[in-house]
């Protein structure tokens, strides 16, 4: 199956797997209007699309992983802007949160950007000059091995329990 992953930020890392890796700069103009960086996000995955297709949509769910109310905003337009692009093309979409993907990858949920990068380039071979490619490296291989997101688990087995609990017989 063919996946394409990101790591959204100004610095949009993505890797897909066909092998193509790299950083799609959203903005570098402060005085831009902040919409333009959304539009130009969903122009790139639309570009990819079309280039190298993919039938998932894996990437990194930061919305609550800073403490700077204006970079938690910008992570949670540009995840609105990954989601309705994927609606558009008809792709489904795995979330994965910070802590998930840094245990995935190094162990530890508080991995570091340099143990991150270290790790891509030790488990998988991927040798990253950027964090933010290394980190979409890490998404892309936690979505070629199937690996689901810890709120996607939980639902599962919560439903599981509910169909095969037991019910006692009413004796009068």
């Amino acid at each position: 199956m063919k996946i394409l992953a990101l790591d959204p930020a100004l610095r949009t890392g993505f890797a897909h797997s066909n092998g193509q890796r790299g950083v799609w700069l959203l903005s570098s103009d402060p005085a831009e209007h902040p919409g333009l960086r959304m539009l130009r996000l969903c122009g790139f995955i639309r570009d990819a699309y079309k280039a190298w297709g993919f039938a998932k949509l894996a990437c990194e769910d930061a919305g609550f992983g800073s403490r700077n109310p204006a970079v938690q905003a910008l992570h949670n337009e540009l995840r609105g802007a990954i989601k309705g692009t994927a609606a558009e093309l008809g792709v489904p979409v795995v979330l994965y949160v910070p802590s998930t993907i840094k245990l995935h990858t190094t162990g530890s949920g508080r991995a570091t950007k340099d143990q991150m990068m270290a790790a891509v380039r030790t488990m998988y071979g991927v040798t990253c000059t950027d964090d933010n490619v290394a980190d979409a490296v890490a998404i892309l291989k936690m979505a070629e091995a199937g690996v689901r997101p810890p709120h996607e688990v939980r639902q599962r087995v919560l439903a599981n329990r509910r169909k095969t609990k037991r019910r006692e017989p009413k004796l009068f």
